[in-house]
């Protein structure tokens, strides 16, 4: 232990602080802290950045906590370890990694580190629309999400509404304004924007559904402003390989719940997903075919990825097709995938 005297140590003190408070803030900003704290407790709230699906309650300023820090400083009373406070520092980089385990850990963590109290923010990744909702945000739009670790940001469309909110938006159509005739890379990677049409990509959704278990909601509409949805219960991509891209992110679905479409949905659970230039189907080349991209087997029930020919139409199932509720000539107008996780206490 050392004391702290004099201006340099004051300084010394001063930058160390303010270095902690630039870390936290960058954390914050990228939407991995969860604030918690109690009166009296030296904590780092950070500016609220809306926006970003932060909570707007944090509005204490830092410099009230520089104000007491220089007061104790002047004084000549404070006593501190620079060994122990750098751990701080390194704790809070290590903890926003996203381990479900992190935080049990914290009370552990030497009580005094300071000669007052100190706490450090509860430390949680938003993994998907679910943990935003669950904030407070209740509003549909657009939020960032992080499903594949902390520093790997992805804009993804939340409803906040439908069936008690919490839905992150896997795929959505509404409009015919993105192509969805595609190859492998881009249904890999995901495609379009956040705020409008867009698939997300196989390999963020992988990343989801690795993590939690999901249920998964597909709503309907038609032409004519019918709505309909389909729901499951359970939904994964590959749920025991080793490489999901090797296996075909192949689907699972299970529990079909019908919300008037009927399972168009079950005639595809266990296959791998195929494009054009990726056919998982052997002999006939579904995608190609029917002029999308899905879990085909030969061909469909299902075509949420196919062509947006606005209602009916001559040709034989390569448009939006949801074929339990109108058939193979009559390309639906808007569709959404949409998972939200099973262990939360969402309605059933």
């Amino acid at each position: 232990m050392m004391r702290c005297q004099g201006i340099r140590s004051g300084v010394l003190l001063r930058t160390l602080v303010k270095t902690a408070i630039i870390l936290s803030g960058a954390m914050d900003r990228w939407g991995f802290l969860h604030h918690a704290t109690d009166a009296g407790v030296l904590s780092f709230p950070f500016k609220s950045f809306r926006q970003e699906g932060i909570r707007p309650d944090w509005e204490t300023g830092v410099r009230i906590h520089m104000a007491a820090v220089r007061r104790i400083v002047t004084t000549g009373k404070l006593q501190f370890s620079i060994s122990l406070w750098l751990t701080v520092m390194c704790f809070q980089q290590i903890l926003a990694t996203p381990h479900p385990d992190w935080n049990q850990y914290l009370p552990k963590l030497h009580p005094r580190l300071l000669m007052f109290q100190f706490k450090l923010p509860r430390l949680v990744p938003r993994m998907d629309c679910a943990d935003i909702y669950r904030e407070g945000f209740h509003t549909s739009g657009v939020y960032q999400i992080y499903p594949s670790g902390p520093f790997v940001p992805l804009n993804v469309y939340c409803d906040m509404v439908t069936d008690g909110g919490g839905w992150t938006v896997l795929q959505r159509r509404n409009n015919g304004s993105v192509d969805f005739y595609r190859g492998w890379d881009d249904y890999k990677r995901g495609f379009g924007t956040a705020d409008g049409e867009y698939w997300l990509g196989l390999e963020n959704i992988r990343s989801l559904t690795a993590r939690r278990q999901y249920e998964l909601r597909i709503d309907l509409e038609d032409f004519e402003n019918r709505t309909v949805y389909a729901q499951y219960r359970r939904f994964a991509l590959s749920p025991n390989a080793i490489n999901a891209e090797e296996n075909g992110y192949r689907l699972q679905v299970m529990y079909f719940i019908d919300g008037g479409a009927g399972d168009s949905l079950a005639y595809h659970n266990g296959l791998k997903f195929s494009t054009f230039d990726r056919n998982h189907q052997a002999l006939l080349n579904c995608a190609e075919k029917c002029s999308g991209a899905f879990w085909y087997k030969s061909c469909h029930t299902a075509n949420i990825n196919g062509l947006y020919l606005k209602g009916a139409h001559s040709s034989y199932a390569n448009g939006i097709h949801w074929a339990t509720w109108t058939g193979y000539y009559y390309s639906l107008k808007a569709t959404a995938m949409k998972i939200r996780p099973i262990s939360l206490p969402f309605p059933v």
